[in-house]
């Protein structure tokens, strides 16, 4: 749960109340990336304490199913014309996956720079025997060339499509968290 310390109002009056404030924050800065250092050391600690046994369990349960993979294909009979088998310890078997659509051998799906000589394209084909049923086009905005060519556009031209160009300015607090024992506080 977070919590939110929420001031209303200005309770700083003088210049001493700023640099007690600004104390404040770099204090709770260091702090914080004072327990942000640990807990990422704690983290590592736990990762590579483990990593290696994680791992070889994994590879332990990859050769396993594949070891029982092979016996199921073997002993389809075993099956008795059902998917799956249980067993005193689980169930092993087959499941459909989910639709999916793959290319075939010598197709690509789209060109690129590194289309090979002689390969042939899903999309032109689907262009050409399906017209756009069977293509997707993503028509949106690009903010980012609105963006690139403010200088040439007015804000009539732009508000006539009901876009403005913004630049907020934004408040910050930057602690200077280096040599922290020797920093006086001015008055």
């Amino acid at each position: 749960m977070k919590h939110r310390i929420k001031l209303t109002g200005s309770t700083l009056k003088t210049r001493a109340d700023l640099e007690a404030a600004m104390s404040d924050i770099r204090d709770w800065t260091i702090e914080r990336m004072t327990l942000f250092a640990e807990f990422e050391a704690a983290t590592k600690a736990v990762d590579d304490a483990h990593r290696t046994a994680i791992d070889a369990l994994g590879e332990k349960l990859e050769a396993r199913t594949e070891q029982i993979k092979s016996w199921a294909e073997a002993n389809a009979d075993a099956f008795a014309g059902k998917r799956s088998i249980d067993t005193i310890h689980g169930t092993l078997g087959w499941r459909m996956g989910q639709w999916k659509c793959d290319k075939l051998d010598g197709w690509i799906w789209k060109a690129g720079r590194k289309t090979k000589a002689g390969s042939r394209i899903v999309l032109d084909a689907l262009k050409k025997r399906f017209a756009s049923l069977f293509i997707r086009t993503v028509e949106e905005p690009d903010l980012e060339s609105i963006i690139a060519a403010r200088g040439e556009l007015t804000a009539e031209q732009l508000g006539a499509c009901g876009i403005a160009i913004l630049q907020v300015e934004a408040f910050y607090v930057d602690p200077k968290i280096e040599d922290t024992e020797n920093r006086q506080i001015a008055s």
